[in-house]
């Protein structure tokens, strides 16, 4: 429907007015007997009847005799109007009026606001009141079982709603309140009632009086907008509506008609089919054109009323990037693809009315990470305004926007690799905007929603954040009030420093391309600040003060803020007031539940990875881990940009859950052995599109001591890594030439390998439906017709790099010089004794090589590495750490324990661990090294010899 301009006969005449007003002298003749003295009552069941009145009724010369039939409901039970509330009774009852979230207040007791809630039924929805800042001030005790009286009950109503007041109350006994602005706007707004001129504030409030004002916050907070849009925007009288068959052309603010503009004269105001107004400052006539220089007109003196309402839609496929955001459209199925690029920002479409963003963008000395999904379907919008002789009136104006939102990601300085947090280093306030979103309503008008990342850091952080409800702003009557009904679901991962940091979300409403009319904007999450402590075991603890922090900001650019004077900024949850108020613990980063400082700790390390492509992160996945049977958490931490995650756990066997938005979840269980980096193996995950999809895994098991493959090697099957007991799901053998093949629901898993002669193995498998390669693993035969090694080494590895090396170092025999082992020196004899050998060397991807030592010198100790041979002159490079490399050691012919690669490191030597021949004993090293070295003995304080290699092959 297209606007129109308002004439006479669309008007209410005399005659027709006072047609309405003798009908409603009728009306009240007839019933204002029955219904005189009448008052509000609570009614459970209820008594129904009817009965017909008649009245004369003389007007002018002529008489008149009306009946009407009445039909009445009595109630069967009847609270006495006297009846009063308390206070905690008549705030309970405000929430469920006002459709409250009923969400739980986490506040540690000695944070709680009040002294006399602990125990009391009603604490919860106190504290929501509380942390809604709807409560006036009332010192360190609420009182919830004194009587609530009126002025309490109207400044609550008045902050429930969500109403700005904005001048005081004036009346008989205003000098007896003390929050005059709230209620005058109470009175208003029709909450409440004067008697005599008065207010009342002290008189305590009654059951009946209460369930009036209720009634009236009911019916302002749950307003129904209609599914379709209506209404329409109607011009001023004399403006002029260009019809569509009109042609003209434009440069910029000149505008020449060819047909269809010779009624325009200057001054006049015209409206051309695309809704737009234009102001004409001059109009010439020329060879059968019209050109009309224009202006913006004044919005009062285009339009008479506007009347529009309804729920638009919100496509997507509008959606208009920020600079720096590439934005493409996918379906669901191929939303991640779309992101794999690192730019600043990438967007994708995953569903109508939901956008995600993937965000790595450079601020400051580091960078702001994670992924944002926003899912927006629905506008509600209306607009209800007068713009009449008699000047404004805005009876209803209202934005709302329902919605969800799902962040998680971070900020953090990189250095050598490793996060670390700058001295002195504050990232000041800024907002990171990612795309805006127009919404079309009825002909007209025009919805803009705007996206962006709100933020304020000191050091490191990752957070995970969702927000759901509605958020918007209303001026009802002249008056503005605020539309929330969030709730927000926030962790911080990882803390060092302070931070401020979530989604923002701004709103306006256009009329006709020129008039922002309404406008909001909000931006909710998660703040924390605390102080860093560095222990001297290089121990980072920081014990933070988190909480929510909300900002709603209404009538910053629209012509209401203008017409009304006002624009208002709310903090709706801040440190005060917030509905989460905790004390949480972090170290080195990763939150834990208790100072774990002087305690027996290790940290798992690791990185999180696409199955499809191990170079591709996964940031912001969740690893969380568990101790035995217990469902309590016992540390949590979110991976990075890179998909690296630390996460500090006193010493014991854990599982941990790995979790990320897209993709199947699964367990690894790992050991935290104390004072020590445990690295686990790359975490792959799974595309969740796959979720009970057939795929298929196949690798190859040989012996470690011949690289043969091995025949009849039985693989059984947990579900999860590093599973070694629990249900079977699968079993399979190798064929003659050592290759298996599994087909079966797409997961992660763990094959235990078994064969006699042979120590049984476990190997990590990956079951795609795409193939993802050989999944290898090597057995190490323990027959007794075989010679024994001391130590045994067996290192495998992924596709590439194609060439791994082992290293191994040690003394001779009379400790007067070293040994090296490597494909330059495969084997080590002295006085044709059989001391060590590179048994199986590889040069093709996934291995095994294997190194043995046969005879050792008792007061020895020997050095392990592996080189990255394909990168070799390549000290940056970053493969053998995305190799997903494990060196197995074997002592006494027993497996010892498997070295995963460390993640997120660059180089291109791998130290693994040294061996103590006198103690029989393994030292983890597990470090990226410069050069490979050899240190004679490694409890005498001698220095390292750097060891030559020939690179040749």
């Amino acid at each position: 429907m297209r606007g129109r301009s308002r004439r006479d006969p669309d008007r209410l005449h005399p005659e027709e007015k006072g047609k309405g007003l003798l009908s409603l002298l009728l009306v009240a003749a007839l019933v204002g007997p029955y219904v005189i003295g009448v008052l509000p009552v609570k009614a459970a069941d209820s008594r129904q009847g009817g009965l017909q009145v008649a009245a004369d009724v003389a007007l002018g010369d002529k008489s008149y005799t009306l009946t009407a039939d009445i039909s009445y409901s009595l109630p069967e039970t009847v609270a006495p109007s006297g009846a009063v509330l308390t206070r905690a009774q008549w705030i309970d009852e405000l929430l469920a009026a006002v459709n409250a979230p009923e969400t739980e207040v986490v506040y540690d007791n000695e944070t709680l606001p009040f002294t006399d809630i602990d125990s009391h039924a009603k604490k919860n929805q106190i504290l929501l009141a509380y942390a809604n800042q709807l409560l006036p001030e009332m010192g360190t005790e609420f009182r919830p079982d004194a009587p609530a009286d009126r002025e309490f009950a109207a400044y609550t109503a008045v902050k429930a709603l969500g109403f700005q007041p904005v001048k005081d109350i004036a009346c008989a006994d205003a000098a007896a309140i003390t929050y005059k602005q709230e209620v005058e706007t109470a009175v208003a707004m029709e909450l409440f009632q004067l008697t005599d001129e008065a207010f009342r504030p002290a008189e305590e409030l009654t059951q009946a009086e209460a369930d009036a004002a209720l009634s009236k916050v009911r019916e302002i907070a749950n307003v129904e907008t209609p599914e379709e849009n209506t209404g329409e925007v109607v011009y001023d009288e004399d403006a002029i509506i260009i019809p569509e068959d009109a042609e003209y052309t434009m440069d910029g603010t000149t505008i020449t008609f060819t047909s269809g503009g010779d009624m325009i004269a200057e001054g006049s105001i015209f409206i051309l089919p695309d809704q737009t107004p234009y102001k004409a400052v001059t109009v010439q006539k020329t060879d059968g054109a019209v050109v009309v220089e224009t202006a913006e007109p004044d919005i009062q003196e285009t339009l008479d009323e506007i009347t529009a309402s309804g729920t638009a839609t919100a496509d997507m496929s509008g959606f208009i990037p920020a600079e720096g955001v590439t934005f493409t459209e996918a379906a669901p199925a191929m939303a991640k693809a779309a992101r794999v690029n690192v730019v600043d920002v990438e967007g994708s479409l995953a569903a109508p009315g939901k956008v995600n963003f993937k965000i790595h963008k450079k601020i400051g000395k580091g960078e702001l990470y994670g992924n944002v999904a926003i899912n927006l379907p629905k506008i509600k919008y209306k607009a209800d305004v007068d713009l009449g002789w008699g000047g404004f009136n805005i009876k209803d104006v209202y934005l709302k926007f329902p919605l969800t939102i799902e962040a998680t990601g971070g900020y953090e300085v990189k250095k050598d690799g490793g996060s670390y947090v700058p001295d002195d280093y504050i990232l000041n306030g800024g907002l990171l905007e990612l795309g805006k979103l127009p919404i079309a309503g009825i002909p007209g008008v025009t919805i803009y929603a705007q996206i962006g990342i709100k933020y304020e850091i000191s050091g490191k952080i990752e957070v995970v954040c969702n927000i759901d409800g509605e958020t918007g702003v209303q001026v009802l009557n002249n008056r503005l009030r605020k539309v929330d009904s969030l709730e927000a679901d926030v962790d911080f991962k990882a803390l060092a420093g302070s931070a401020k940091i979530g989604p923002s979300l701004s709103g306006l409403l256009e009329v006709c391309k020129r008039w922002d009319l309404i406008d909001f904007g909000v931006s909710a999450g998660p703040e924390a600040s605390g102080e860093l402590v560095i222990r001297n075991t290089d121990l980072m603890c920081i014990d933070a003060s988190v909480f929510l922090y909300g900002e709603l900001s209404a009538l910053d650019e629209g012509v209401i803020g203008d017409w009304l004077d006002i624009g208002y900024t709310w903090e709706f949850w801040k440190k005060e007031n917030s509905p989460l108020k905790a004390n949480w613990h972090f170290e080195n980063f990763s939150r834990v539940d208790h100072c774990t400082y002087e305690e027996e700790t290790g940290k798992i390390v690791g990185r999180v990875a696409d199955a499809a492509d191990r170079n591709t992160s996964i940031t912001g996945a969740t690893i969380t881990a568990y101790q035995g049977d217990s469902t309590t958490a016992a540390g949590s931490t979110q991976a990075g940009q890179d998909g690296g995650f630390e996460l500090s756990l006193p010493a014991g066997d854990y599982k941990i859950k790995v979790t990320a938005a897209g993709y199947q979840s699964f367990e690894c269980d790992v050991t935290v052995e104390k004072d020590k980096e445990n690295y686990t193996e790359v975490l792959l995950m799974i595309d969740e599109q796959y979720e009970g999809v057939t795929g298929s895994a196949r690798g190859r098991i040989t012996n470690a001591v011949t690289g043969e493959g091995i025949h009849g090697a039985t693989l059984t099957l947990r579900r999860g890594w590093n599973k070694t007991s629990g249900d079977v799901v699968a079993t399979t053998e190798t064929n003659e030439y050592g290759d298996y093949r599994i087909e079966m629901a797409s997961g992660n898993y763990t094959a235990t390998i078994e064969r006699d002669g042979y120590v049984t193995v476990t190997k990590n498998i990956v079951v795609f439906p795409m193939d993802l390669g050989m999944q290898n693993a090597s057995m190490n035969p323990n027959g007794e017709d075989l010679e024994a090694a001391n130590l045994r080494v067996v290192l495998t590895w992924g596709e590439t790099p194609s060439d791994l090396d082992s290293h191994l170092l040690g003394p001779t025999a009379d400790g007067s010089d070293y040994f090296h082992i490597y494909y330059g020196n495969k084997r080590h004899n002295e006085d044709s004794v059989r001391i060590a050998d590179l048994d199986v060397d590889d040069i093709t991807s996934y291995g095994p090589e294997t190194t043995s030592l046969y005879q050792k010198n008792e007061s020895g100790t020997y050095s392990f590495y592996v080189h990255d041979y394909s990168n070799g002159g390549n000290s940056d490079s970053t493969a053998m750490s995305q190799s997903g490399a494990i060196v197995e050691v074997y002592l006494d012919g027993q497996l010892y324990k498997a070295y995963p690669v460390p993640t997120g490191k660059t180089g291109v030597n791998w130290h693994v661990f040294d061996y103590d021949a006198a103690t029989n004993t393994i030292t983890d090293v597990n470090q990226f090294t410069e050069d490979i070295t050899y240190q004679p003995n490694a409890n005498a304080r001698m220095a390292a010899i750097p060891v030559p290699m020939d690179e040749t092959k």
